[in-house]
């Protein structure tokens, strides 16, 4: 019997997170639900040998174990990502299933899930619910938010993320939301969090728009169960020395990045710059991510970057540019963290240790030649165990970005080094920066995804037609009926044959007896006249 199992468990992911989370900020990750997942069962008939309830069975246990493991793994809390809910009330022709109306058994395999938890524990879990900004951009915003949200709110779960900022009609929705969420929810008491940033624009919402959304979604919905967010996208923050450029994040972009500096109050200055039709090469089917990135340039901190991902138009892939801009997969960072603001700016940090490694700093080691590096990196090691090799090539790019460093710094002792523009440029494409390694966990987080929108099940399973053989096209009783008639037509042409060459032999001998005749007219008697 078959079983299905997830390659990837979202708690392997939230591992490398929990690594650089040395503060222990309280930390949140995103499952996918397992409605999503039964798409890739065929939707009109059973597999051989795998029942749709055993593989249902299976999906809701691997989710249990996925909800386990990101709990265990540090997470304090856990969202399930039911992006698929408002799809499912589409009803769209493209999309085969959602005229299936399977939103009704979407909610009981979630609800099935969420049964494997106590109360307390479903506290932490909720369930996050947009219009679909991920592999297909905005794929169900023209569905209105009444569609879903009756049974949305049967959900046993603790809390809802909902995007609503980007909504044409706010009140409706929250007005719903008030006299749908429940205040006990088989022992949980439910809380939406509104959305009240709208990340589809680049305008920034002031204070006081944000808080007059609260105030008005206050009206209709209890102040205990009301909570905000923003609306759907990915959120980072980085620091980039002045000597270096922005780091590559894996996205290819098909368009010009567009700058534009505007005030923000009390003499502070930020700019903002954003690029659209961005696509991962050889993941993505079209080009549809945004990214936006913020920086103060006066009255902040200029080294800091705010970096937004989202989803936009869509438009086809340039098969030129369908080509990795990195080497995956990226190397583990293992550089201690640096202060970049505050008293001890500059100062690093060594994670389990009172101060720097023993012996040596790296930069006062004696550099070795790149051909040493290479020899080295094969035999170094346990007899050229893969992990030491990684370990051994990491450590050669470090010197190489070290040494960089060095040179960049020693042209620029007599004054502060300028900040360097960043620079997308394709150049760029050697380089390997541990900033971008939240971005790489999203985009392994959402491979699943990806292959559920690729290879969903949506109808019966077209088999292809069974080929005939060459002969098949004949019947042995038809043959032997054309020969006969064929032999009876030889028989009477040879027969027609026979009738005329005896004629031509007839014919043959009187003209040759005609020859013969003697043509003498004399007569030894008198003739009459």
């Amino acid at each position: 019997m078959s079983v299905s199992r997830y390659k990837t468990y979202a708690w392997q992911n939230l591992i490398l997170s929990a690594a650089l989370n040395r503060d222990n900020y309280p930390m949140k990750q995103t499952v996918i639900s397992p409605s999503m997942l039964y798409l890739l069962y065929p939707l009109n008939e059973d597999l051989d040998g795998y029942s749709r309830a055993q593989f249902t069975e299976d999906l809701i246990n691997e989710c249990v174990k996925d909800i386990r493991g990101c709990f265990q793994s540090g997470a304090r809390r856990v969202s399930i990502d039911f992006t698929e809910g408002r799809l499912a009330c589409k009803n769209d022709a493209r999309v085969p299933w959602t005229c299936t109306r399977l939103l009704e058994t979407f909610i009981g395999f979630n609800n099935r899930v969420l049964s494997h938890f106590s109360p307390t524990e479903r506290v932490n879990i909720g369930i996050h619910s947009c219009s679909g900004a991920d592999c297909d951009s905005s794929h169900s915003c023209e569905v209105p938010y009444t569609s879903l949200l009756p049974s949305l709110f049967r959900l046993n779960a603790g809390y809802f993320l909902m995007d609503i900022s980007s909504e044409p009609n706010k009140e409706s929705i929250y007005r719903q939301i008030g006299g749908l969420i429940r205040r006990d929810a088989n022992g949980v008491k439910q809380v939406s969090f509104i959305g009240v940033t709208n990340t589809r624009n680049p305008r920034v919402e002031t204070a006081e728009e944000i808080c007059e959304a609260i105030l008005e979604a206050s009206k209709y919905i209890s102040v205990d169960q009301l909570g905000a967010t923003d609306d759907y996208g990915q959120l980072f923050l980085i620091f980039v020395p002045p000597q270096l450029s922005f780091p590559i994040d894996g996205l290819r972009y098909q368009d010009q990045e567009q700058r534009y500096v505007m005030p923000i109050g009390n003499g502070r200055e930020m700019e903002i710059a954003e690029v659209k039709f961005g696509f991962i090469p050889q993941v993505d089917p079209v080009a549809s991510r945004i990214r936006r990135r913020y920086r103060l340039t006066k009255g902040g901190h200029s080294q800091l970057i705010l970096l937004y991902y989202t989803r936009g138009q869509s438009t086809a892939i340039a098969p030129s540019l369908n080509q990795p801009l990195r080497a995956y997969p990226l190397r583990t960072p293992n550089e201690p963290a640096v202060y970049v603001i505050g008293e001890k700016m500059g100062q690093k940090v060594y994670p389990n240790q009172g101060g720097p490694p023993s012996g040596p700093p790296m930069e006062r080691q004696p550099s070795m030649p790149s051909g040493a590096m290479g020899q080295m990196g094969m035999s170094y090691g346990m007899g050229g165990n893969p992990a030491a090799l990684l370990a051994q090539q990491n450590q050669n790019i470090e010197a190489m970005e070290r040494r960089q460093r060095e040179r960049s710094g020693s042209t620029n002792q007599r004054g502060a080094a300028p900040r360097v523009e960043p620079d997308d440029s394709e150049e760029e494409s050697e380089s390997i920066s541990t900033r971008t390694l939240a971005l790489t966990r999203y985009r392994r987080n959402h491979e699943i995804m990806n292959e559920v929108f690729m290879y969903a099940a949506f109808g019966n399973l077209q088999e292809a037609p069974e080929t005939k053989p060459a002969y098949g096209g004949f019947k042995r009783e038809d043959l032997d009926t054309s020969i006969a008639k064929l032999n009876a037509e030889i028989e009477e042409l040879q027969a027609a044959a026979n009738a005329r060459r005896e004629g031509r032999t007839k014919h043959t001998r009187l003209d040759e007896d005609l020859a013969d005749t003697s043509m003498d007219t004399s007569s030894p008697e008198p003739v009459l006249v």
